[in-house]
């Protein structure tokens, strides 16, 4: 992304953080938030399977704060 706007100051800020996110953290940690949205989709989609809808909605919850934390983190 921060190629493609190589002039845009959102696209500067978010290379300069992706450079140091890469350049301070382990794989163990550059993965985690990856592994941890996949076993919410999985929560989601094993509530759906078994018709739970109060599993579904606890596990939409979390989904959507996982997302909002990320969302407020770019935001800075």
């Amino acid at each position: 992304m921060g190629m493609l706007l190589t002039e845009s100051i959102i696209s500067k800020e978010v290379r300069d953080r992706l450079l140091n996110i890469g350049d301070k953290t382990s794989a163990e940690v550059k993965v985690a938030d990856i592994n941890e949205e996949k076993e919410l989709a999985l929560a989601i989609g094993m509530a759906m399977a078994n018709g739970d809808l109060v599993a579904l909605g606890e596990a939409n919850a979390k989904m959507m704060a996982f997302k909002n934390r990320h969302l407020l983190f770019l935001r800075g």
